[in-house]
């Protein structure tokens, strides 16, 4: 029935003529799957696949028992690598390197489902259709473009057509720092871990996190990465960490006025930035009021993903190269950017949000050269992401019928 390598169970499967170890293996598999996917037809498959009501019901309940104890052991290897990471970006400015689009591919866990509507990102998503693809469809769609592009642009003579947006199609390819769910996740409870060890090293510290792009003027009543990253850091947060640091995490300068400039961390966040600028603005507008002259040595910048110059040389501004560099720490340290174009900063794209330059730009400019050879090329979906916070109501469809 199966080819699976037995398992130990105590059920008393000798009792019953035709079910064998392999058959329990097969079947535990099959409660593990539904239980992890949600499938609420699970318990009906693996009780038709036994036959036998008590023993199915033995097999679920064992089952269930295993995947709480192994939940129990995820949960403190999670715990263990955020004070790790905590303890790696306070020290060197970055917890781990990102991982690769190859191991990225081979991960067939990357089920989390996503929004987007082919559409360039300038555009607003309001009132568009959209369709929905899983992590792993849009990893596999957008490495199969790639290599396709490299295909079809290569001459008899292994140069190609187009060499420079070649380089970038391979520098994609090999270069990619994609943030998905899990490594959103973890970085999330990274970052926090980061928070709370700061606050623990003294009741006075304080920390003024701000999401300053979302409360820009530029972008006035809108949600935007920075702050939907607050809010998932602040959600690992458990019930005894809220009380615990009740009042010591503000959300603006004006709530530390009247604290010390030695007890407190000025935190700008944001997922990543490339340019710097709408980080810059930020800190200016920050810098512009006097009162808060005497804050402006704290302040850092805290990212999901940054690059190997930005963590060390920090934040530049790129219209005021005099201003006072701001440093950087990031949950992960980003691929070399060395033949990126349009950013020394490489390419940086998430699942939750799709990144422009380094990314969705030079991706679009690779469709534009397929359509001037006659070939056809609809806009991917990992960079037409429609970021959660951007969906609100709006329609979505299925990932098996794309809206043109």
């Amino acid at each position: 029935m199966s080819t699976q390598t037995p398992i130990q169970t105590p059920l008393n499967y000798e009792q019953h003529p035709g079910l064998s170890r392999e058959d329990l293996a097969y079947a535990s598999s099959l409660l593990r799957e539904g239980i992890e996917d949600n499938n609420p037809d699970a318990d009906k498959l693996v009780q038709e696949l036994i036959g036998d009501i008590a023993i199915a019901e033995a097999l679920k309940k064992e089952t269930r028992l295993e995947l709480y104890k192994a939940e129990g052991f995820v949960t403190a290897l999670k715990e263990q690598t955020a004070l790790d990471a905590a303890a790696k970006m306070e020290s060197r400015g970055f917890a781990y390197k990102a991982p690769t689009l190859d191991d990225q591919l081979a991960d067939k866990r990357r089920k989390t489902k996503f929004s987007y509507n082919n559409l360039p990102s300038h555009i607003d998503p309001a009132g568009w259709a959209m369709n929905e693809a899983t992590e792993a469809e849009g990893l596999s769609e957008l490495d199969n473009f790639l290599g396709s592009f490299l295909v079809a642009t290569k001459k008899d003579d292994d140069s190609y057509s187009f060499p420079d947006d070649a380089l970038q199609a391979r520098s994609i390819r090999e270069r990619l720092t994609f943030i998905g769910q899990a490594e959103y996740d973890e970085a999330a409870r990274g970052i926090g871990v980061l928070w709370k060890t700061y606050l623990d090293t003294s009741p006075d510290k304080k920390l003024c996190v701000i999401a300053g792009i979302s409360e820009s003027k530029k972008y006035p009543g809108k949600i935007k990465s920075d702050q939907y990253l607050k809010t998932s850091i602040l959600r690992t947060f458990s019930a005894e960490d809220t009380e615990k640091y009740a009042g010591r995490i503000a959300d603006n300068m004006e709530d530390i006025q009247n604290e010390s400039p030695e007890n407190v961390r000025v935190v700008l966040l944001d997922d990543w930035t490339i340019s710097g600028r709408q980080m810059s603005r930020v800190y200016s507008e920050i810098a512009a009021d006097t009162d808060n002259e005497k804050f402006l040595d704290v302040i850092e910048v805290n990212l999901i993903a940054a690059s190997e110059t930005r963590i060390k040389n920090g934040l530049e501004d790129p219209d005021d190269p005099g201003r006072r560099t701001l440093p950087v720490r990031a949950y992960y340290k980003a691929h070399n950017g060395i033949d990126a174009i349009s950013t020394p900063h490489g390419h940086i794209t998430g699942l939750h949000s799709a990144g422009n330059y380094g990314f969705s730009i030079e991706i679009g400019r690779l469709q534009k050269r397929l359509q001037k050879m006659g070939i056809t090329a609809g806009l991917l979906a990992l960079p037409t992401v429609v970021s959660p916070y951007k969906i609100g109501n709006q329609n979505t469809q299925s990932s098996s019928k794309r809206v043109h």
